[in-house]
Order: C-alpha cells, then sequence, then structure tokens
C-alpha cells in the first residue's frame, strides 16, 4: 500500500507553496517512511507497506499520518492505495480529509473521479522539476507533456467527464485515434504505476565518480572499473537497506561530451556482477563514439524486497537472472525483438507483437475438453515460394522447397480471400514489414499425393504462390 499526501493551500491565488511549506511537506515524508518520492511540489507518496506493524491497520496509518501533519501545521489531504498512482489521484480528487480503498477496488473509487483531477495532476506536475516518470514514463518529458496537452482536449471534444468514461473506452480504438499518450493516460485513470517506487533516504546520493588516467577505448578495462565502482554502490544500498530501480552510467568522452545511458530495472537489484553484465550489455549495443576520460554511475533506489517462495506454485527466474537472460538475448537479437508475442487486432495471417516479458503474467491454461479431433498448425514464419499449376482456378500441382518438392494436389478446399491496409503501397509495407503491412492473399488448404496436408496462398499483389505451414 502507498500513502498519497496533497498539500492544500490556504491562499486561492497561490499556486506552488513557498520554501517553509515545501520543506515541511518533505519533513512529514520522512518523519513517517523511510521510503518515500516527492511526486511534485504540492504531493509525496509514502510506501506503507512497513508502517502496519507500528501503527495498526492501514487506516490506522492514515489518521498517524495526519496527526502529524496537522502537528507541522500542514492542511492536506490524505489516500492509501495499493499504487503510486491511486493513492496520488485520490488524495487530488477526493472529498474526504482521509480515504481508504480495500485491495483491489481502486478502479471503482477512481470511476467516480471527475476527469479534470487527471488534467490538474498533469497541469501541476508539468511545471514541477521534482517529479518521477510517473506519467510519461520512457518518453520525453517534453514531448509527453505537449502530447498530454493535445490529448486533454481531445477527451473533452468526446464527452469525457470521469476516469470511468475514460477507462470505459477500447483500449484499441483508444490507441489508433490517439497512440501510446492515449493509452499511458488510460493506464493512469486505472490507477496503474509504471516503474517501482524511487526514493532517495535522507537526502543520499548513490553516485560513484571513476577518472581515468588515460581515455579508455576497450570494453575489457572499462568492465574491471565498473565492477569495483558498482561494489562500492551496493554497499551504500546495503546500509540504507534498498537497492537499484534504475542505474545512470555517463561517460566523459576525449570529445568533451557526455555518453549517457540509463537502465530501467524491472525489479529492485542489489547485486553488483547482474548490473555490471547488464550496463556492458547495454554499452556494447550503444557504444561511446570516442574514448573515456570518466565514468559517471548514479543509482535510483527503490525499496529491497525479500522474496519467499510457495511450496504449491511452480517456481520462477530470480528477477537477476531474468534481467540478464532479457538483456544477453536482446543485445544477440536487435531492440523489441525479444519479449512475449501478444496477439493483435489484425486478420493479417500469423500477426502478433511483442511486449516485455513478465512470468508474473503467466497462466496456465487447464486443457480444454472436445470431442472433434484437433489439428495442430505449424506455421512457418518465411513463407516457402512455391510453383502451383491450377485447373479452373483449383491448384493441382506444386512444386516447392524445404522438403515438398513437385506433388499432386488430391485434395483442396478454399479460396480463402484476405487483404488488410490497402492504403499502404507495397514499396513501404516492404520496408516495414510490420503488421501494419499492406496484404491481399488467397489461402488454400491442400493435401498432397505425399499425404502431407499444407496451407498455401496467392500473392494477388505479387502474383506469386507461398507455402505458410503444414497442418500436423
Amino acid at each position: 500500500m502507498f500513502v498519497g499526501v496533497h498539500m492544500l493551500l490556504s491562499n486561492g491565488k497561490q499556486r506552488l507553496p513557498n520554501t517553509k511549506q515545501y520543506n515541511d511537506l518533505v519533513e512529514l515524508a520522512r518523519a513517517c517512511s523511510p521510503h518515500f518520492t516527492i511526486f511534485n511540489q504540492k504531493t509525496v507518496v509514502l510506501d506503507a507497506n512497513g508502517l502496519r506493524g507500528l501503527w495498526g491497520d492501514f487506516r490506522a496509518v492514515g489518521n498517524t499520518v495526519r496527526r502529524m501533519a496537522i502537528q507541522r501545521d500542514i492542511h492536506c489531504r490524505v489516500a492509501l492505495g495499493t499504487t503510486r498512482t491511486a493513492s496520488v489521484l485520490l488524495a487530488y480528487g477526493g472529498s474526504k480529509a482521509l480515504t481508504v480503498t480495500n485491495p483491489g477496488c481502486e478502479k471503482e473509487a477512481l470511476a467516480l473521479l471527475p476527469l479534470t483531477v487527471l488534467e490538474s495532476v498533469f497541469s501541476e506536475t508539468k511545471t514541477s522539476e521534482l517529479t518521477e516518470p510517473l506519467f510519461y514514463s520512457s518518453r520525453k518529458r517534453e514531448v509527453f507533456q505537449h502530447a498530454g496537452s493535445e490529448v486533454f482536449r481531445a477527451f473533452r471534444r468526446w464527452g469525457l467527464s470521469t476516469l470511468g468514461d475514460l477507462t470505459a473506452l477500447p483500449c484499441d480504438e483508444l490507441f489508433a485515434r490517439l497512440g501510446v499518450d492515449g493509452e499511458a493516460w488510460q493506464r493512469c485513470a486505472r490507477g496503474e504505476d509504471v516503474w517501482p517506487l524511487m526514493s532517495v533516504p535522507d537526502d543520499l546520493q548513490f553516485k560513484e565518480i571513476y577518472d581515468f588516467e588515460w581515455p579508455i577505448e576497450g570494453f575489457e578495462p572499462l568492465a574491471f572499473v565498473i565492477g569495483q565502482v558498482l561494489e562500492r554502490l551496493m554497499e551504500k544500498l546495503a546500509q540504507c537497506n534498498v537497492a537499484a530501480a534504475a542505474l545512470t552510467v555517463q561517460c566523459w568522452l576525449v570529445t568533451r561530451v557526455y555518453h549517457t545511458r540509463t537502465l530501467q530495472l524491472p525489479t529492485p537489484i542489489r547485486d553488483p556482477q547482474v548490473l555490471q553484465t547488464l550496463l556492458l550489455l547495454d554499452l556494447e549495443t550503444h557504444p561511446p563514439s570516442a574514448g573515456i576520460d570518466r565514468i559517471i554511475i548514479s543509482v535510483n533506489p527503490g525499496p529491497a524486497r525479500a522474496v519467499q517462495f510457495s511450496l504449491l506454485r511452480r517456481a520462477f527466474p530470480s528477477p537477476e537472472q531474468l534481467s540478464t537472460l532479457l538483456a544477453r538475448l536482446t543485445t544477440l537479437m536487435g531492440k523489441g525483438k525479444c519479449g512475449a508475442p501478444i496477439l493483435v487486432d489484425s486478420h493479417r495471417p500469423g500477426a502478433f507483437d511483442m511486449q516485455t516479458f513478465n512470468p508474473n503474467n503467466a497462466r496456465i491454461q487447464s486443457s480444454v475438453v472436445t470431442k472433434l479431433p484437433l489439428v495442430g498448425f505449424r506455421r512457418f514464419r518465411c513463407p516457402v515460394a512455391a510453383r502451383v499449376m491450377t485447373d479452373c482456378g483449383h491448384p493441382v500441382q506444386i512444386s516447392a522447397g524445404g522438403g515438398i518438392g513437385t506433388r499432386s494436389i488430391v485434395r483442396c478446399a478454399g479460396p480463402w480471400r484476405s487483404s488488410g491496409h490497402w492504403w499502404m503501397s507495397r514499396e513501404s509495407a516492404s520496408k516495414h514489414q510490420s503488421v501494419d503491412s499492406f496484404w491481399s492473399y488467397d489461402e488454400w488448404d491442400v493435401a498432397l499425393s505425399s499425404g502431407g496436408v499444407y496451407r498455401i496462398y496467392r500473392d494477388r499483389a505479387l502474383k506469386a504462390w507461398f507455402v505458410s505451414g503444414i497442418m500436423d
């Protein structure tokens, strides 16, 4: 659970708190929890998971935070939710001084809030230099802020009035009209978080600087130095009982420019060897353009988590091993080619997209009992070119590679015509090779004289035949 504390200014003309009010708010957060983040100059978010044993249930935690705020002459609203985004939105739009939502009930509570609450959070966050990347994730901050204003204007034109109206919109249609920005704001309206909590307890800065006597150009000496620097950083993190949620390396080059890389970790990690491997893999993928004179490594800390395994559930790989494996595969295959496949809303044969792999989202599906025979279809990711003879429009003979050879077609079914994205030219489709590319196929299921059953299709644009897969 997280506690959102939103300061209410007594002066209606005052948009931002003064220095004393802001310092009092930060001191309140530091006095309540060692793990907190400054959302903007009027709002802080506390990690309340370790406060139940100290103050009681979550409502008692909220009352204690309010009492400590009153002692510091801070007029505020307090809200508790299972995510940081939900706690912030409820603290902004709640009608009570204390709002406590039961786990799993945040969506119902957020659905009643007016859409102006989300716009107010965005406008006040846009003017703050202290906010964490909660609403703009991996995009550039200035780009997302400009796009956010355009998105809210679109929401007003559509007549949306509450967060529930926004979350009720179909995700695919919202993405088709507003892109990733509309999808991101819908996730915020649901109360979903983008990154884990990143806090800096006691104003500590986890940063190490190393100056080289001579410029470094190879990765072997750089790996040795990075390992030493990370070991010192991890010792500091262990003393504060935190781990690395994000890692930033700045290489000062001989050309007098910085080469900066930032790693957003899926879960806080405190293993220096794992972090060293992840940094080196990222630098190998995005190498600096010149020799390195100085290296600066800084860490955004997050709460260290103790993993409790269950005897009744299947074992998952550790976050350290999973992060290393995904980084190696991404370096080997390229960005966007490593992850978990997901279906896309398209009639294109074999269309899919990739998302970040998360083993916690895996579900074991029970087998479906059916009396009908099941046939498996193995699709060739690179369709096999073929020559097909037809008689009255029906295929009667095929000649192709891949072990098919020249065979007579004894039975066939079809054609099934499918096409899409006709507004894209064939040239742009061949360049992008995406699920949005143009296609126009006539598909057939054919049984060959050899006993094999295949699916073939005729590309109507190329006027050529291909074998798309085999039936098992």
